[in-house]
Formats: C-alpha cells, structure tokens, sequence
C-alpha cells in the first residue's frame, strides 16, 4: 500500500446515477445493460426505491449488492442471470449500532463487507460475510470514531487472504487504512493518511488501477 500514499488521485465524478448495471466491452467500446431496474422501466423493486435510504452498492461479477434502509436494514442483492427472481436478502443477525446501522459496502468475489455510519465519537462497527448464506462477523468495532467514517469506505485485495480496508473521514482531508489478514484485522490502530489537497473525502472511494501501481479516488 505504500504507493497509495503517493499517487493518490482525486477525480470529480458526477452522482446522477440509475439503479442499473452496466457492463463495458472495453475492446469495442459498446456498453451492455445487464439489469434496469429504474423508475421508467417499472421494474425498482420497494425495497430498494428510497434513494435517500439507499446507502452503497457493489458488483461481485454476478450479483448486484444494495445496502438499503428501507423497511429496516438490509442488504439486498439481486442475480443479474436472473433478475426475474427478485431481490433476496443476507442475513443481518448480529448487525446493529451506529448512527445508521448501515451505510456503505463493497465486495471481492465471495466476500460481502459492510459498514455502519458513526458521528465523530460513536462506535464505528465494519462486518463481514464470507458467502451469501452466512452470518456476519464483526471484522471491525472503533469505540470512539475520530471522526464521522462510514459513509464510504473502500476495499482493496481479497479480504480472505490479504487487503486493505480505507474508510473515508466526513467533512475531513483523511482516510483511515486497516489491513486485512485472513479474513481478520490483527492491529485495530489504523493508518491515517491526510491529503491536503482534497477539500472534503466524505463520500471518496478508492480504486486500484489494474495493472498499475497507482490508484483513483472518486
């Protein structure tokens, strides 16, 4: 991860997005719409309709993840070879704490990790689920947020072997690195790394760019 620290780049990305997922055929250029779930298709299942509930969302390859609010707190995911059957849920036994329960979450093949929002001061809670028939661990519990963290946060690597968990500080220039080590976080004490170059990384995610030893942050 040392070259996340120098080469960092901030790209300003606009948020108007759809419930839709889309594929990109980089050698042609074309673009593959592989579910609609928007409004005007008449498809937006409820569960997943409140876009002011409906916190963060990853693609593992196959199934679409929606952490949504709606009507509680579920994580939702539909199977884009199949959509025909409907969003189903994950289990959220033992998931519970925090500002809102749940907030962001991102995914790395099997794995499912999910994050709660705490104020500055609240319990940060980070959980994972290693299958979509499992219950969730407890990966991470901060007692006393430095700051407001759970609005996105960002995964790098295979949590089941080795990965870099960023959460990102609200109304801050931080993030905050944990490294995973199958499947656990052995030293709880986060890198913190500042860029004074950002205003804000409230909601800023951070991608590795294949191939390269550089990464993006949007």
């Amino acid at each position: 991860m040392k070259s996340f620290y120098n080469y960092l780049i901030c790209l300003l990305v606009s948020t108007t997005l759809s419930n839709q997922a889309v594929a990109q055929d980089t050698l042609g250029g074309k673009i593959a719409t592989l579910l609609d779930l928007s409004q005007s298709s008449g498809a937006l299942p409820a569960t997943i309709s409140n876009a002011g509930e409906n916190r963060g969302a990853s693609f593992n390859g196959r199934y679409l993840f929606i952490a949504s609010r709606t009507g509680g707190n579920n994580v939702q995911y539909l199977d884009v070879s199949n959509i025909l059957s409907g969003p189903k849920s994950l289990n959220m036994t033992g998931v519970g704490g925090g500002t809102f329960v749940i907030s962001d979450i991102v995914t790395s093949a099997n794995n499912i990790i999910v994050s709660n929002m705490a104020t500055k001061g609240g319990v940060f809670k980070v959980y994972h689920w290693n299958n979509l028939d499992s219950i969730s661990q407890l990966l991470l519990q901060v007692d006393n947020a430095p700051e407001r963290l759970g609005d996105a946060i960002s995964l790098i690597g295979d949590p089941s072997k080795q990965a870099h968990l960023i959460v990102s500080g609200h109304g801050s220039k931080s993030f905050f690195i944990w490294e995973i080590v199958s499947g656990t976080i052995p030293n709880k004490t986060p890198k913190v790394v500042t860029i004074d170059a950002f205003a804000n990384v409230n909601f800023c995610r951070i991608t590795k760019v294949p191939g390269e030893d550089m990464y993006i942050a949007s």
